[in-house]
């Protein structure tokens, strides 16, 4: 694949223009997160730092890929819902309805519409489900210092590897301009955070990389995003069941995800954000190696990593409530 600009120079002045814009967002001290009951830190700190990795994923879209406007505009819409929740929390009413139309809008401009076969519009159907679902995901994944933007940068960097291989430009640049923007925000972020990510940042980049799978399908194998992300959507899956079955309210906040126990029962902010680079580069890995091989094997290889990723939240849900955390 022949780039006309210089990737090295964009990363580095995206993660270099995120650096900055978190910096300027974290002296302005737009919302302040102040610590209670569910919170793993202490004190108040300043919020809403993804402004500045949205800023400038959204400037390099524009100008990088500039054909996938609705993507930036979905990505726009869910930023500004996130950020006023962050600021003056908004009805849940809002944040979903906001979320909807913005899964609309990719799916529409994906080719998915409603005068499709019946096929088409279960996808459609799905791809609106999974769009919202992992906006939401990634949102309740963001709990501790470093965590989900360390994610973010793995996520980032290896759909750009596997987009290069696969010769698929646009999914190469949107890649490279995840992982070099949550970089630039990390230097904030990384334990002990001088600033949080905020709705802002974490809803917009499970939106991001969700929506991402959609708009570059089948260039880009359905597959490819989910199990970058496989980690992060067994913890939600299993904790959201779990607290279902419990006759829990899943729509109250908690401080029962597996890597929210993990962190109760002693496991450092920084510990717990060193696994999820190491889990998510070993999904790249595998990613890299499944792409030479046919669906039958990739389904299995997934769901071998489900099942080990369920069977290690049972075991650590079973050592938490020995400890009378659940």
């Amino acid at each position: 694949m022949q780039l006309l600009l210089n990737p090295y120079l964009i990363f580095i002045f995206h993660a270099a223009l995120s650096a900055l814009l978190t910096y300027w967002v974290l002296n302005r001290r737009l919302t302040m997160d102040a610590a209670n009951e569910r919170s793993s830190h202490t004190g108040s700190i300043p919020s809403a730092g993804g402004v500045g990795l949205l800023l400038s994923i959204v400037i390099g879209l524009l100008y990088l890929i500039p054909g996938t406007w609705p993507l930036a505009a979905g990505l726009v819409l869910i930023g500004a819902v996130s950020l006023l929740d962050d600021i003056r929390s908004s009805s849940k009413r809002l944040r979903i309805a906001t979320q909807f139309t913005a899964a609309l809008l990719v799916v529409f401009s994906a080719g998915i519409h409603s005068d499709a076969g019946a096929s088409e519009m279960l996808i459609s159907l799905i791809a609106i489900i999974w769009i919202v679902g992992m906006s939401n995901a990634f949102n309740f994944m963001d709990g501790l210092d470093g965590f989900a933007g360390s994610t973010a940068v793995v996520v980032g960097l290896f759909l750009s590897i596997i987009a290069y291989k696969l010769i698929i430009e646009p999914v190469f640049w949107l890649g490279a301009l995840v992982s070099a923007s949550t970089i630039g925000f990390l230097i904030f972020n990384w334990s002990p955070a001088k600033i949080f990510m905020g709705d802002v940042g974490s809803a917009s980049l499970g939106f991001l990389f969700a929506a991402a799978a959609v708009v570059f399908l089948p260039e880009l194998p359905w597959w490819v995003v989910p199990f970058l992300l496989l980690h992060f959507i067994v913890d939600t899956s299993f904790t959201m069941v779990r607290r279902l079955l419990a006759g829990e309210n899943i729509t109250q906040a908690h401080r029962s995800h597996i890597y929210q126990l993990l962190n109760r029962t002693g496991w450092s902010h920084a510990r717990l954000s060193m696994l999820t680079i190491v889990l998510g580069s070993i999904q790249g890995v595998t990613a890299l190696g499944m792409l030479q091989i046919g669906e039958p094997q990739q389904l299995v290889i997934m769901g071998s990593f489900v099942l080990f990723y369920f069977g290690f939240a049972l075991f650590v849900s079973h050592r938490a409530r020995q400890q009378g955390l659940l």
